[in-house]
């Protein structure tokens, strides 16, 4: 049976008007998928990163900034 799972950085605080949402860090989302890997029966079979470039912006820190 094929199945997947979805881990994505938790948002911590909300958008406002004058300010970004916050988010969890990347590792922290890696950290919850090793979580669950290990507590579940599962065979990991594959395993992408999705990378939204469109959405980056030249202040952030690179590819684990997830605000």
């Amino acid at each position: 049976m094929l199945k997947y799972k979805d881990f994505v950085p938790r948002q911590i605080s909300r958008p406002g008007f004058f300010a970004d949402g916050e988010h969890e860090s990347f590792d922290e989302a890696v950290e919850a998928a090793n979580r669950w890997l290990a507590s579940n029966n599962v065979t990991l079979v594959n395993l992408e990163t999705v990378v939204l470039p469109n959405i980056w912006r030249e202040w952030e820190e690179g590819s684990k900034d997830a605000s």
